[in-house]
């Protein structure tokens, strides 16, 4: 039997590649995740994805893309949450032109927050 893992890292170097996320998906005992390079897309799929981690403790997003239309609202509903990292602070990037997505997060347990980006501010 395979075991669920306890951390997924998803690194993809200077280019976006598209997440695809399955429709259902478990992993019980996912503790930290962290995606660099990653576009998302699909509301539905990546929020479900996030809340589903109910144990993820440790979550970074580097470098990746939630603009919309692709995504108009990245909703990170994680219960035990404690340590959330945001950073798309690209120096050259057009990022003024961008629209991005709204970001919610829902995390009672959270000690650290760092974000460093260009949302726009609703």
């Amino acid at each position: 039997m395979c075991q669920s893992p306890k951390v997924l890292k998803l690194e993809f170097g200077w280019s976006y590649v598209s997440l695809r996320l399955p429709e259902f998906i478990s992993l019980p005992v996912l503790k930290t995740v962290h995606f660099k390079s990653v576009r998302f897309s699909g509301e539905s799929r990546t929020s479900k994805f996030f809340s589903t981690c109910v144990v993820l403790e440790s979550l970074a997003i580097i470098y990746s893309d939630f603009s919309f239309p692709l995504l108009e609202n990245l909703i990170l509903s994680c219960p035990k949450l404690k340590h959330l990292v945001i950073e798309n602070d690209i120096n050259g990037e057009n990022w003024y032109n961008k629209c991005y997505c709204k970001v919610k997060v829902f995390a009672p347990y959270l000690e650290s927050l760092r974000c460093k980006d260009h949302f726009g501010r609703d």
